[in-house]
């Protein structure tokens, strides 16, 4: 499913479209609440109001199950997945931060590789193509993703997509 995602992409990208990114971040929260409730993982997330982004319709849907699936993935019972959305200059920072055990540098470095996975993640399914297939996407619409350190342990996804505008109201007459 990946390698296909990755190459419907590549060959048929669409236009970059005004989205509303509070609604699809809270259509995905909901979308992945029960399984995060059946593994004991709580789902916070922290959003500026009215933010939009410019982004390929669908694209924002897939980078966040992407990175959702990751961090459920390594999440321990108990922990928090925290999604954060905010205003950075002409951009919103966008931002996925796991409890997981984490990356080294190294490993942070080469994670974004197609067929890539941390040595001790060979047990656990996955081909290796989440994070390529997110930096595709938000690159293609013109933004960036790194990989930080999370603050007490865990991964942090930061991304800073370009920032829209919202469509002005129509008045009334």
């Amino acid at each position: 499913d990946g390698l296909l995602t990755l190459a419907r992409f590549d060959r048929a990208r669409g236009e970059a479209v005004t989205i509303d990114a509070g609604t699809v971040i809270a259509e995905r929260a909901d979308a992945w609440s029960p399984l995060l409730e059946e593994r004991a993982v709580e789902l916070a997330t922290e959003l500026d109001d009215e933010l939009v982004v410019l982004a390929t319709p669908g694209a924002l849907e897939q980078i966040l199950d992407n990175l959702l699936a990751n961090a459920v993935e390594v999440a321990p019972a108990g922990s928090r997945i925290t999604v954060t959305a905010a205003g950075a200059g002409a951009d919103v920072r966008l931002r996925v931060t796991d409890q997981g055990p984490g990356m080294t540098p190294d490993q942070r470095a080469r994670a974004f590789d197609r067929f890539w996975r941390p040595p001790d993640a060979q047990r656990s399914g996955g081909a290796g193509l989440g994070l390529a297939i997110v930096r595709r996407l938000v690159t293609a619409d013109g933004g960036e993703v790194v990989l930080e350190e999370s603050d007490g342990g865990g991964l942090a996804v930061v991304m800073d997509l370009r920032m829209g505008r919202r469509p002005a109201a129509r008045s009334r007459r």
